[in-house]
């Protein structure tokens, strides 16, 4: 528990190394401040919580409880609980006439309802429903999974679309990204279905690529390398396939 100095070298490099936040706090910082729970409540959590809580250019405030654990039953960490001020009374009407009819508002309300504690945009509700096309099971699922993960996710929707469109399962580990720690995992998910599109574009040009219905030339100088890439990894996958099958 405490503050540290995130532009210490040291501190720095601990970070890039993907070390625990809790180990470079304890070990690595050499000018940890507000080492005491109490001094750290008083000084940084409550004096922020009224800031932002008060503030008129915000739209959203936090409650916070200290986590304890150990035999010593020592506060180790903060469980913060973020909310809308002004919530919007959220109903079918809400939802443009034309989406009403491709989901089931329903299962929007369902989502909103299962995380009250995070402000989810209506828009962003619909994208999961249609992800999972209106499928209650598949929506369910999806929200359970993200209910027994412990540690905090950075991208709810992204999350919940990602679930549902590479059906996670609940009795498997979650899929990490190689080389990467779990929020980074969360933000590689939220920048692949952010750019979706764009991925499956390129899809579209290594296919090409491989059945030898376009050049190497045909393809733009900037997608070239990332194409060629995909190529090579794809044809190491049938490779391995086919061994498997000799």
């Amino acid at each position: 528990m405490g503050t540290i100095d995130p532009n210490d070298s040291e501190v720095q490099k601990a970070m890039r190394r993907n070390m625990d936040w809790n180990i470079i706090a304890e070990e690595v910082a050499a000018n940890r401040t507000q080492k005491r729970w109490d001094d750290f409540k008083r000084r940084i959590l409550v004096v922020a919580q009224k800031e932002i809580n008060n503030a008129d250019y915000s739209d959203i405030g936090f409650d916070f409880e200290p986590v304890k654990s150990g035999k010593s039953n020592k506060v180790t960490s903060v469980k913060f609980h973020i909310y809308l001020k002004n919530p919007p009374e959220y109903n079918d009407q809400m939802i443009p006439e034309e989406e009403i009819d491709a989901v089931d508002v329903r299962l929007v309300s369902d989502i909103k309802n299962a995380f009250p504690s995070y402000p989810l945009r209506e828009e962003d509700l619909i994208a999961v429903v249609r992800a999972a096309g209106n499928d209650r099971d598949r929506v369910r699922k999806a929200i359970d999974i993200v209910n027994i993960q412990k540690k905090p996710i950075k991208n709810l929707i992204g999350f919940l679309v990602a679930a549902i469109q590479e059906c996670w399962d609940q009795d498997e580990n979650i899929p990490y990204i190689v080389d990467q720690d779990y929020e980074c995992t969360q933000q590689t998910i939220f920048d692949y279905n952010e750019h979706e599109e764009e991925h499956q574009r390129l899809n579209e040009l290594v296919k090409k690529y491989l059945a030898n219905d376009i050049e190497e030339t045909d393809i733009k100088m900037e997608d070239r390398s990332v194409v060629k890439a995909m190529a090579n990894a794809s044809k190491k996958v049938e490779k391995m396939k086919n061994r498997d099958i000799m």
